[in-house]
């Protein structure tokens, strides 16, 4: 990402950009019992201010919570430090522009480091290509994407096609790795927290072994 976007999006959160958005995302919140029970290392992709973050803290995971925007980054911070310091504490906050560079995997540190891998409305599809040597085996990937629509329903969301993905897209890309297997996938409308309609895209795998 351009460092014009990352200015972008300083100023969006220092303007009180997704201030009330403290939940985290319901495709999470409704998987969280396919996850470890006694938490584990999460990786959350693109962060923003952290709410999937925090949630993953409560439940007990060290997670890495990886975003461009330091100043979301330091407003997740203080979100989490409200929340406690065993949530704090479990969060390590890292400013990074992934997509200057979206193969996470080519670092060795990291493959085969996390139970749980969320990128949740962050359209990188270059980075799925090989996001699977991050988990280690039984560890889960969630993916959740604005979708390109053409319905007749109103959605809310980006407006340009960049920050959507095409029908299919998320299955295919992750049909490369086959020790992905996907367990659930859905493309459609869904109801968010406020009534708004969304298109998303929605995919579960799980990393076999």
């Amino acid at each position: 990402m351009a460092e014009t976007d990352r200015a972008r999006w300083n100023a969006r959160y220092l303007e009180g950009a997704y201030a009330q958005r403290g939940h985290p995302s319901a495709y999470l919140a409704a998987n969280q019992p396919q996850f470890s029970a006694t938490g584990g290392v999460a990786l959350d992709i693109a962060c923003g201010r952290g709410r999937n973050s925090r949630y993953l803290a409560s439940l007990g995971f060290t997670v890495d919570a990886i975003d461009v925007s330091d100043q979301a980054l330091r407003l997740g911070a203080e979100d989490a430090a409200h929340q406690g310091a065993d949530v704090a504490q479990r969060i390590h906050w890292q400013q990074r522009d992934l997509l200057s560079a979206p193969l996470l995997s080519a670092e060795p540190d990291l493959i085969g480091k996390y139970d749980l891998i969320v990128m949740v409305r962050f359209v990188a599809l270059d980075m799925l290509g090989g996001i699977g040597r991050l988990l280690r085996p039984g560890g889960l990937l969630l993916v959740e994407q604005h979708v390109v629509y053409a319905g007749p329903v109103e959605v809310v969301g980006p407006q340009s096609a960049r920050f959507r993905v095409s029908p299919g897209v998320l299955a295919e890309r992750l049909s490369t790795q086959p020790a992905l297997l996907v367990e659930d996938h859905f493309e459609g409308l869904i109801e968010e927290p406020d009534g708004a309609k969304a298109a998303v895209a929605r995919i579960m795998a799980r990393m076999s072994g």
